[in-house]
């Protein structure tokens, strides 16, 4: 079961009422991030400012960065998969399971693709993710390298 979170005022309480708490934030359907009616009462309680501004006390989220326009894609690079006679079939299915997002029953036809022809084509990524995948195989005594995917 996933633990809750509380805002600043129901993690001061020691009751029973704590365990009922409110979640942190809740949003309105404008958007904005609206503080909890406990967290309210402490920003009141604890403020020095005058009380007309601590009413309906409004947190807005965090601006996000705008995406840049012009950001350059990565160039593609493919993960290949090499037969070899030192390891079985289902400990390359094993593996591909654990190292790569694929699913099993691709896991299974790209082994049995690189155990028929020799090269199996794993995926497609960039270049830093695929020189992981070279080492993250390697350390499991697999064959694997990369190309340029022109």
């Amino acid at each position: 079961m996933a633990a809750r979170s509380y805002c600043a005022a129901h993690r001061r309480r020691k009751s029973s009422k704590r365990l009922q708490g409110c979640p942190v934030f809740r949003y309105n359907p404008s958007g904005s991030v609206v503080a909890c009616e406990g967290a309210r009462r402490m920003s009141q309680k604890d403020s020095f400012a005058d009380d007309s501004m601590n009413q309906g006390t409004v947190a807005t989220a965090p601006a996000q960065a705008p995406a840049k326009p012009d950001a350059k894609q990565l160039p593609p690079y493919r993960v290949l998969l090499h037969n070899d006679d030192e390891n079985t079939i289902e400990e390359v299915v094993e593996s591909i399971l654990m190292l790569t997002p694929l699913r099993h029953a691709d896991a299974v036809m790209k082994t049995f693709e690189a155990h028929e022809t020799g090269v199996a084509l794993l995926l497609v990524t960039h270049r830093e993710r695929a020189e992981l995948y070279v080492e993250q195989f390697r350390s499991r005594r697999l064959s694997v390298t990369i190309e340029p995917a022109d």
